[in-house]
């Protein structure tokens, strides 16, 4: 809006008026701007999910359509070796978990919060992962605590993204490092999970989308676990954050809501 020199005390009335109508218009404008833009921001991310299906679909399938084209050419066909089927196994087990991703990330259901000691859980995905961290070979270690950790959380949710965050520390560590995951609190009480790596630690192309569907520096990865994880801390009232450590590697940090009593239920181990 331009305001004019003043005009006679007279017109005073048709002035304010003429202010109000146009603080009207401009008011009705943005309201319409607001609601327009989630279903703006609604299509966008719908794009972005087709675009990272098509592509994490689309280059298993060429590879499979490669060989068994191969296997069926007349009249010199290519029979299909041991090795062909392995890769062909291999690509549709990489279609089946990014399809089990997807799932996850539409219909990740509502947690069911009970109280547990979150040292119990954290030593639980340890135990999950072991497997991995050995094969590598990378050092998996739980740091030790004293004091109780509480926390109301869904187990399962709870630890399908502890599990994600240490197969990615594992993965981004290089042969021979380290990954270590610790319960505590907060300076504030709240109670945290760190998970720290000794690997090359986040990429800066990729650190301020860290959480955005399909974004992932990994070769054969959806890009799709850090979204669920970060969902799930949501979920539970929390957050989930990921840094670059001063040391090297990286740290990524769960921050929980303080334990609520659910009828009276002691904490589990």
């Amino acid at each position: 809006m331009t305001l004019h020199a003043p005009r006679p005390v007279a017109d005073l009335d048709a002035q304010l008026d003429y202010v109000v109508g146009r603080v009207k218009d401009v008011c009705q404008r943005l309201q319409e701007q607001e609601r327009g833009r989630p279903r703006a921001e609604q299509l966008a991310a719908v794009g972005q999910l087709a675009a990272g299906v098509a592509h994490e679909v689309r280059n298993p399938l060429t590879g499979i359509k490669f060989l068994v084209e191969g296997a069926l050419r007349r009249p010199n066909p290519t029979p299909l070796a041991d090795e062909d089927l392995r890769l062909i196994r291999q690509e549709v087990v990489r279609i089946e978990r990014t399809v089990r991703g997807l799932l996850d990330f539409a219909r990740t259901p509502p947690p069911a919060r009970r109280r547990h000691d979150l040292r119990g859980r954290v030593s639980e995905a340890a135990g999950v992962t072991r497997g991995r961290a050995e094969a590598k070979p990378v050092a998996l270690t739980v740091a030790a605590i004293t004091d109780p950790v509480p926390a109301s959380v869904d187990r399962d949710q709870l630890l399908s993204l502890l599990s994600n965050l240490l197969l990615n520390a594992i993965e981004a560590a290089p042969p021979g490092g380290a990954v270590e995951v610790s319960a505590g609190r907060a300076p504030d009480g709240a109670p945290i999970v760190d998970v720290t790596d000794t690997g090359p630690g986040i990429d800066p192309s990729v650190a301020d989308r860290l959480f955005t569907p399909f974004v992932t520096t990994k070769p054969t990865g959806t890009g799709l676990g850090l979204t669920i994880a970060q969902r799930i801390a949501r979920d539970h009232g929390g957050k989930l954050i990921g840094a670059n450590r001063a040391t090297g590697g990286a740290r990524f940090t769960l921050t929980l809501p303080a334990a609520e009593a659910d009828d009276g239920e002691a904490a589990r181990r």
